[in-house]
C-alpha cells in the first residue's frame, strides 16, 4: 500500500519531541489517513504485537529535528513505536528533505 521501511532507529529524544510536539500530533490526526490505509497500518501494528511487541505499540507522528531539515536530510511519517520500551518497528515516510 505505502513505502514502509524498517527502521534504523531514530535517536531516542527526536522520538520523544516528536511525541511531546502536540502541535505535530494536531496537525497529523489518524483520522486524516485514508480508511484503506489505516487498515493497513492497523495490520502492520497487530503483525508487531504479534511478533512479540507490547499492546501498548501505536503508531506516531514522527518529524526530525529542524537540524536535519536544514541540513536536507530531513524526514516526516508515521512511526510504529511500542511506548513501552520506546523500541521502533516500522516508519512510513511521508515527506523528506
Amino acid at each position: 500500500m505505502s513505502d514502509l521501511q524498517t527502521v534504523d532507529q531514530f535517536p531516542r529524544q527526536d522520538v520523544i519531541d516528536s511525541d511531546n510536539d502536540l502541535e505535530l500530533q494536531k496537525e497529523h490526526p489518524w483520522q486524516c489517513e485514508s480508511l484503506d490505509q489505516r487498515n493497513w497500518m492497523t495490520r502492520i501494528r497487530d503483525e508487531a504485537i504479534a511478533e512479540g511487541a507490547s499492546p501498548n505499540t501505536h503508531w506516531l507522528y514522527f518529524r526530525s529535528p529542524d537540524s536535519t531539515w536544514m541540513s536536507e536530510c530531513g524526514t516526516e511519517g508515521w512511526l510504529l513505536l511500542d511506548y513501552l520500551d520506546l523500541k521502533q518497528h516500522e516508519y512510513l515516510e511521508r515527506a523528506m528533505s
